[in-house]
């Protein structure tokens, strides 16, 4: 699969759909902040373990619903983006047993 003309190594059991494509597009957007942030703040998402992550998650989903209820697109997107990136920190945190409330 190919995403703006770049290889992705990923393998599906059949021929990936547009979907599939599209999907790839917004994690490698995702991963993309993820690594321009984290280069910023030095890991600081492993101090608060997974309770600041649910937290995160809890609050950028709430600004995402209250975004797209107001049709405020771009906003609802980047926060989206930022909802997915907070998704990772708590599974990553979650799988290093940095558990917390």
């Amino acid at each position: 699969m190919e995403y703006n003309g770049v290889a992705i190594g990923v393998k599906f059991d059949a021929e990936p759909t547009e979907t599939d494509e599209a999907a790839a597009g917004v994690i490698i957007e995702a991963l993309q902040k993820l690594h321009e942030r984290n280069d910023q703040y030095r890991d600081l998402w492993q101090d608060g373990g997974t309770g600041d992550s649910a937290h995160h998650i809890l609050h950028k989903a709430k600004r995402v619903h209250s975004q797209n209820a107001n049709a405020r697109t771009d906003s609802a997107e980047d926060d989206a983006i930022d909802l997915i990136n907070y998704c990772i920190f708590f599974i990553l945190n979650r799988r290093a047993g940095r558990i917390s409330q």
